[in-house]
C-alpha cells in the first residue's frame, strides 16, 4: 500500500523507478537519527502547562477557538489546535513522554520527506534528474540544520513543526491539483483544510496565503496560462480573514501573543528580528550570539549582506530558464518570517542562548531549497575542472560537517536539559514529602541550559503532578542560568533574611534588580542587563531575600535553593 502510494505522489506522469520510491524512506529515517538523545528526555518548562490543561478539568476542545490555550479571553497565544494535540496525546500515552517525542520527530522527518515531495512535483528543473538531485539536496541540507534542535527536542515547541506539517502539505495538494486534473477538486478542498490546520497551529501561517499567490503566479506564467486562474488562492484569503477575526474575538488581538502583544514595527528592529532568525539558520551558540548582536549594532552590514544576496540570485539566474526559481524560493523565505518580525529574540553577551531559534524553522525549509539550488548551479560550473570540483565536494562536506556537528551538540545539551529537569524535580518532590513542611519556596529554579528548556515556567504544574496535595508554593521569578561546573551557595544571614550567591561570582542569577511582595522581597546584586533581552533579563552573581516577620515566624516553612546540582533548605523553625 506504501509503495503504491509513493508511486502516485512520487513524480509526475511518468512510472517512479526503485530510487523514487525508497528515497522517501531513506529521508525519513536519516531525518530522524540526529534526535535518538532526546527520545527519554523528559518534559520540561511550559510542556507542564500544557498537560496541566489538558489533563484536569477544562472547558470543551471548540471552545478553545475563541479562548487563548489557557481558556482565558484576554492576550496570550491563539493556536487552538496545539491544545487539541496536546490532549490526544495525552489521552493515549499519559505521562510517557516518550511518545510525545518519537511523535514529534516523525512529524520533523516527514517534514523532510514532503519538502523533498514538494520540489520532485515541481515544474523547475524541467529535467527529472535535475530534479531530483534538487529534491534529495534540499532534504538533506534542511535535516542538518542547526535551530531546529529546539523546535524538535522540546515537547511544547512542537506548534513549529507540526504548522510545517500542515504548511507544506496544502503547498503539495495545491500543486497536485494543479497538475492532475481528474482529482483536482478533492485535492483543491484537502489543501484548504490544511491551510486552516496550519494557521490553527500557529500564527506564521498567515504567510501561506501569499506564498500561494507567488507559486501560483509563477506556476501559471510557466506554463503560459491566464493569470486569472489566481482566483484559486481567494479562498486561502477568507480563511486568513475569518482567522483574524476568530484570534481578535478570542484574545482581542490581531497580531502578536502573550511575550509582545503590540505592533512596534520600525526598520531597525525588523532588520534585526530577519538577520537572526537567518543567522540561526547556520550558527549557534557563541558565534550566533555575537553575530547576530554585531549586525544588530550594525545595520549597515545587513542591508550589504542583503544586496549581496540579491546580486548572487541574479548571477545565478540570468542565463536560465528557471530565472523566477530563486527569486520565487527567496521571497518565500522573507515572507515566511513577516509573521514574528516584531518579536524580539532574547540575545544577550552574558549567557549564550539558542533561545528563540524555533522561530527559523518553517523559513529554513525555503533557506534549505535556496542552498541545494546554489550547490547544483555552482556543480554546473565546477563539474568540468578537477581541481575546482575537488574544492567544492571538501567545502560542502566541510559545511555539512559543521552544520549537522552544531545540531548533535544542541540535542545533547537538551539531552542534559532533560536530565536536569527530571533531577531537580524529583528531588524537590521527594524532599517536600519527606519534610511535610506548612509552605515552601523556591529559589534559583534551574532556567534553561544555553537555551534548552528547564524550568522557566510550569514548576508549580509539574509539583502538583507528583504531589497532589503539595504544599502551598511560590516560586518567585529568580532562577539560574545552569552552567557545567558551576554552584551557588546559600547563608541565613539573620531571621528571615538570607544571602544567595554564584560560587565563583559568575553571572547566573536571573531576577529583577529589586522585588517586592507582602510574603517576601529579594535584591539583585552585581547584575547585567542587556536591551536585546526581556524586561526580566537582568544577570547578578547574588541575591539577597528578606522574608516578611510574618512570614519568619512562622514554623516550618521551607526556602528551597538551587545548588547547581541539587537543593538546599532552610527552615523558619
Amino acid at each position: 500500500m506504501i509503495i503504491n502510494w509513493l508511486k502516485r505522489f512520487t513524480l509526475t506522469n511518468v512510472t517512479a523507478d526503485k530510487k523514487e520510491i525508497f528515497t522517501p524512506i531513506i529521508l525519513f529515517i536519516l531525518a530522524c537519527l540526529p534526535f535518538i538523545f532526546i527520545l527519554n528526555g523528559t518534559f520540561v518548562s511550559d510542556d507542564w502547562d500544557f498537560l496541566t490543561q489538558v489533563a484536569g478539568p477544562h472547558q470543551p476542545l471548540w471552545r478553545y477557538f475563541f479562548t487563548n490555550y489557557l481558556g482565558g479571553t484576554h492576550g496570550g497565544s491563539y493556536r487552538p489546535l496545539i491544545v487539541w494535540f496536546f490532549a490526544a496525546a495525552h489521552h493515549l500515552f499519559g505521562l510517557h513522554y516518550f511518545w510525545y517525542h518519537l511523535i514529534q520527530i516523525f512529524i520533523h522527518a516527514a517534514n523532510a520527506v514532503l519538502l523533498y515531495l514538494l520540489i520532485l512535483n515541481f515544474f523547475w528543473p524541467a529535467k527529472k534528474e535535475t530534479r531530483f538531485s534538487l529534491a534529495v539536496i534540499s532534504s538533506l541540507i534542511f535535516m542538518i540544520l542547526p535551530n531546529h534542535s529546539e523546535a524538535v527536542a522540546w515537547i511544547a515547541a512542537v506548534v513549529d513543526p507540526l504548522c510545517a506539517f500542515f504548511y507544506l502539505a496544502c503547498l503539495l495538494c495545491l500543486l497536485l491539483g494543479l497538475k492532475f486534473a481528474k482529482i483536482k477538486y478533492w485535492l483543491y478542498a484537502g489543501s484548504l483544510l490544511l491551510f486552516a490546520a496550519a494557521i490553527f497551529t500557529k500564527e506564521m501561517a498567515m504567510s501561506l496565503p501569499f506564498v500561494i499567490l507567488l507559486f501560483s503566479a509563477n506556476y501559471f506564467w510557466q506554463k503560459k496560462e491566464k493569470l486569472i486562474k489566481l482566483f484559486i488562492a481567494v479562498p486561502y484569503l477568507v480563511i486568513l480573514a475569518g482567522y483574524f477575526w476568530l484570534r481578535y474575538r478570542a484574545i482581542g488581538l490581531f497580531f502578536g501573543y502573550y511575550g509582545d502583544e503590540h505592533l512596534h514595527l520600525g526598520i531597525a528592529k525588523i532588520a534585526a528580528v530577519y538577520a537572526d532568525i537567518i543567522t540561526s539558520l547556520v550558527l549557534s551558540d557563541k558565534l550566533r550570539t555575537v553575530f547576530s548582536l554585531w549586525l544588530n549594532k550594525n545595520l549597515l552590514i545587513v542591508f550589504i549582506i542583503a544586496i549581496l544576496l540579491l546580486l548572487a540570485i541574479k548571477y545565478f539566474t540570468e542565463k536560465k530558464q528557471a530565472t523566477a526559481w530563486l527569486w520565487l524560493i527567496f521571497l518565500a523565505m522573507l515572507i515566511s518570517i513577516v509573521p514574528v518580525m516584531n518579536f524580539g529574540i532574547n540575545l544577550t553577551w552574558v549567557y549564550f542562548s539558542e533561545e528563540g531559534e524555533r522561530y527559523g524553522y518553517l523559513p529554513s525549509l525555503f533557506f534549505a531549497i535556496i542552498a541545494a539550488t546554489a550547490i547544483i548551479f555552482i556543480y554546473r560550473k565546477v563539474k568540468n575542472k578537477l581541481a575546482l570540483k575537488i574544492s567544492f565536494f571538501l567545502i560542502i562536506v566541510l559545511a555539512g560537517s559543521c552544520l549537522s556537528g552544531q545540531l548533535l551538540i544542541k540535542n545533547q545539551r537538551q539531552a542534559i536539559a532533560d536530565a536536569l529537569a527530571k533531577k531537580s524535580l524529583q528531588s524537590a518532590a521527594a524532599k517536600m514529602q519527606a519534610g511535610n513542611y506548612r509552605g515552601v519556596l523556591f529559589f534559583g529554579l534551574p532556567d534553561d541550559y544555553h537555551g534548552a528548556n528547564i524550568f522557566r515556567n510550569g514548576w508549580q504544574e509539574a509539583i502538583k503532578f507528583y504531589l497532589p496535595d503539595a504544599p502551598v508554593m511560590l516560586a518567585p521569578f529568580s532562577r539560574t542560568a545552569y552552567e557545567k561546573n558551576k554552584s551557588f551557595t546559600v547563608e541565613k544571614i539573620d531571621s528571615g533574611r538570607y544571602d544567595y550567591a554564584s560560587a565563583d561570582e559568575a553571572k547566573l542569577i536571573l531576577a529583577k534588580p529589586e522585588f517586592s511582595s507582602p510574603d517576601y522581597s529579594t535584591a539583585l546584586y552585581n547584575y547585567t542587563y542587556e536591551a536585546q533581552g526581556s524586561s526580566n533579563r537582568y544577570f547578578g552573581s547574588r541575591l539577597t531575600v528578606m522574608l516578611s516577620p510574618e512570614l519568619a515566624i512562622q514554623k516550618n516553612i521551607a526556602l528551597f535553593f538551587w545548588n547547581g546540582n541539587d537543593w538546599n533548605i532552610l527552615t523558619t523553625n
